[in-house]
């Protein structure tokens, strides 16, 4: 059955704000993935010339649907980076393990000393873009209190990236987080 697309993307989670030159990180868990694969074909058609980096959770590397095609990318494109995770192999679960990790959720990625080693550089809110889909306990979007954003437990990336000097998007406030409620 065909189906009507319409020719302009609408809604806040695109890629209108981000310039040419900015770094962009793509969060994602599962499913969450998608849109964050048609976005950095989009960012690679365009010649973007910032660093662009892919992060995707999984339970499982067999889960890595697109683990090819984004190692295709990285070998075409120097700055790009696809940085895979898993949380229920053996080196994220069996503490015998040689090459034991533990689990590597995102939130856990971002708030350690190593996300620089990880993505390739430094990521700087004045021009970095975030994009975050998957598990709403990923993404942890704050409700808005009298006192000023209340976080969700456990801790999202949206806090995460706050503590780190980011700032969610909003549509009466720009920021540099932007993230789906869908779920």
């Amino acid at each position: 059955s065909r189906i009507f697309v319409d020719s302009k993307a609408r809604g806040r989670y695109t890629l209108e704000s981000v310039k040419p030159a900015d770094n962009v990180i793509f969060a994602a868990t599962g499913t969450g993935e998608a849109p964050h694969n048609a976005m950095t074909a989009e960012l690679l058609r365009r010649n973007h010339q910032g660093q662009i980096v892919s992060l995707v959770s999984v339970r499982y590397r067999q889960d890595l649907g697109y683990l090819s095609a984004h190692r295709q990318l990285e070998r075409r494109f120097a700055h790009y980076r696809f940085v895979p995770l898993t949380t229920r192999e053996a080196e994220n679960t069996d503490t015998d393990n040689a090459d034991f990790v533990g689990k590597l959720y995102l939130q856990d990625v971002f708030s350690s000393d190593a996300l620089s080693d990880r993505l390739g550089w430094e990521p700087d809110p004045a021009n970095t873009h975030v994009f975050l889909c998957g598990s709403p306990l990923m993404i942890g979007v704050p409700a808005h209190g009298a006192d000023g954003d209340v976080f969700p437990i456990p801790t999202g990336m949206i806090e995460v990236l706050t503590h780190r000097g980011f700032q969610p998007d909003h549509p009466r406030v720009p920021g540099n987080v932007h993230f789906e409620k869908y779920w």
